[in-house]
């Protein structure tokens, strides 16, 4: 008898069994092993490398998907730049507006102020009016000054005005007390105020820094050949005008001149700031724009006679000039949008609030020109 197969039935041998399904592998996992082990290597580093390769082509997507939304998002921007734009140049050239004149200097006006809701003035007549805006009465006139007054500002607490009688006159609106300070040798033509710090400018030259808690003069620049006629604040720095033709940039914690822009061949008379961009007014019947990081003239725009007030909207300029019209003016481009005429003589001294340009003019008058959109 075969012992082999008891009863008839063949014996099995256990290394002859099929493997059990659940230890089976994948036959990618299995092709990958025997290759690997075929050439003698580990496989985990490789799919490392497989797995760190498949991740870098995933952020390289990602970060080509954010650059192009980026570009539409910037694209996009630009073309509602340019909407924007060519709807504020529309607006400016076909607004409608209504004028309200003010009565009762009995001299040329110099200087306007507003808020919005009064406005003071002042000039020839050595008194300052305050207005109601929206009756256009006169509800209180500031008197004290010896000569024509040059320049005014006022705020919450105060009423300020410089005039040729060398004098600068604070009034208190809350006590009404009257401070006069006296240090100029010559007609004070120009104000700058920031919080506690007042800075006026005069036809001798010279350029005082006030603290207006104690009314007494803390710094003092010198370095213009001629009157100072228009001062503007830039952060920590101060530009002033002058009558020697040039513009001058001073370190307000120094007191030292850092620059000089050179162009005008006449007085400065105005100066306004936007950002970096600087404007100013000359009697050389221009109005020209600087870069003020490098003092460079980027433009010129040229008026029939002498610039002596300005404003700097976002992507516009209005001009008052010797001639009794204010124009509005293109930024970029430097083309003029609008010519208003309504005063019948020049234009010393104008504001844009909110909707309402308010000029004042050699004529006499205050003018309210209140438009149907608002600018700033």
């Amino acid at each position: 008898m075969n012992l082999n197969e008891p009863n008839g039935h063949k014996i099995q041998d256990d290394s002859d069994d099929e493997e059990p399904k659940s230890l089976k592998k994948h036959p990618s996992e299995v092709a990958i092993t025997e290759e690997a082990y075929q050439e003698g290597e580990d496989p985990i580093p490789r799919m490392k490398k497989e797995l760190f390769q498949l991740r870098t082509q995933m952020q390289t997507m990602k970060n080509d998907h954010e650059r192009e939304l980026k570009s539409m998002q910037k694209r996009l921007n630009a073309l509602l730049a340019v909407h924007e734009k060519k709807s504020v140049k529309k607006r400016l050239r076909r607004a409608t507006y209504t004028i309200k004149t003010l009565t009762g200097h009995t001299a040329g006006i110099s200087a306007v102020q507003s808020n919005g809701k009064i406005a003071m003035t002042t000039g020839g007549d050595k008194v300052i009016n305050v207005w109601d805006l929206e009756t256009g009465k006169c509800l209180q006139t500031l008197s004290g000054h010896t000569s024509g007054v040059c320049c005014l500002f006022f705020d919450d607490r105060h009423v300020i005005s410089g005039s040729w009688d060398k004098t600068i006159r604070i009034w208190d609106r809350k006590t009404s007390e009257v401070r006069t300070l006296k240090a100029h040798v010559n007609g004070i033509r120009c104000l700058q105020v920031d919080g506690n710090v007042m800075i006026s400018g005069a036809a001798d030259k010279i350029i005082f820094v006030w603290n207006l808690e104690t009314a007494q003069c803390e710094l003092i620049l010198k370095g213009h050949e001629g009157g100072v006629y228009c001062l503007e604040f830039h952060g920590n720095q101060l530009v002033s005008g002058s009558a020697d033709k040039t513009i001058k940039v001073w370190d307000l914690e120094s007191g030292r001149c850092t620059k000089t822009l050179r162009g005008h061949m006449e007085d400065v008379y105005c100066l306004k700031f936007k950002k970096e961009i600087l404007i100013s007014g000359s009697g050389d019947k221009t109005l020209r724009l600087w870069d003020i990081r490098s003092g460079d003239c980027l433009k010129v725009l040229i008026h029939p006679e002498p610039v002596y007030t300005c404003h700097l909207g976002d992507n516009f300029i209005i001009t008052g000039c010797g001639d009794p019209a204010i124009r509005i003016w293109d930024l970029t481009s430097g083309e003029c949008l609008r010519i208003i005429r309504s005063h019948s003589d020049g234009i010393y001294s104008l504001q844009l609030v909110g909707n309402q340009i308010i000029t004042g003019s050699v004529d006499k008058s205050v003018r309210v020109f209140e438009f149907a959109d608002d600018y700033e």
